[in-house]
């Protein structure tokens, strides 16, 4: 049975809005209502160099879910019984049943009581040993540490021999700024996340990053990506900082 992961709806007309969001991809979670402006997500681009812009910073580190940060980290995709775990969802219903639960919420306005009505448990898919594994490594004080976290543990754990895999092919310079990013966000308030993501979006569209993934992943699809700069180590604080400074007269009006 499939099911679709839904945050608790406030406004009629946005949950419509995303339901006919015709590029969502049918194997992720239908969000039919989100908690705050500028939501929806985009995709996800750690790979091609856009590690959290507009995937909600805020509620990612409100929930302080150890596996969201993997997913920032690695650009994995949160399925729908994880993300109502980790409190990302607060809902989950039958795929079949979207239309009839959009036809009751716009006829009641009652986004709590029909949110009841149509809910269906939902397991979660991640199981317990990787779930501690990934408190474990994901527990460090900083990215460099979470690394070597996963570098000790590799040669006997499927886990962090795979996720390590992965951080490594991911753009150093957006790994930095994602850890940077989610760290910030801990003591922002929502609007300051999405002005200190308008930042992060408009360095990462003026960069290298961004458009050498979009090559590797789509153009020649299945190259390896030259990062610039090609390791963790030559990404320096004021290369971080850079992505984070004001926009001056272009900086976000909310």
């Amino acid at each position: 049975m499939r099911l679709h992961a839904i945050e608790s709806a406030r406004h009629i007309i946005r949950i419509r809005r995303v339901a006919a969001h015709k590029s969502m991809r049918p194997e992720l979670p239908h969000i039919a209502g989100l908690r705050d402006r500028y939501s929806r997500r985009l995709g996800h681009l750690v790979g091609i160099d856009e590690p959290l812009v507009a995937r909600q910073t805020r509620n990612l580190v409100r929930i302080k879910c150890r596996q969201a940060q993997v997913d920032v980290e690695t650009g994995n995709r949160i399925r729908y019984g994880d993300a109502l775990w980790s409190g990302l969802a607060t809902h989950t219903i039958k795929a079949e049943d979207q239309a009839g639960f959009l036809d009751r919420l716009a006829a009641t306005g009652d986004p709590e009581s029909v949110l009841r009505g149509f809910f269906i448990s939902a397991r979660r898919e991640t199981d317990r040993p990787t779930l501690a594994a990934i408190a474990q490594h994901f527990a460090q004080a900083s990215l460099r540490d979470i690394i070597d976290s996963l570098e000790r543990a590799a040669a006997a754990d499927e886990f962090a021999a795979k996720t390590l895999a992965t951080i490594r092919s991911r753009s150093p310079t957006s790994l930095n700024v994602a850890w940077r990013q989610i760290s910030a966000g801990l003591t922002l308030s929502m609007e300051a996340c999405m002005k200190m993501e308008f930042r992060i979006l408009n360095r990462m569209l003026a960069g290298h990053d961004f458009y050498e993934g979009i090559r590797a992943a789509i153009i020649d699809k299945g190259s390896k990506p030259q990062w610039r700069p090609a390791n963790l180590g030559a990404v320096s604080e004021a290369d971080v900082d850079a992505y984070f400074a004001s926009l001056g007269d272009r900086e976000l009006d909310l």
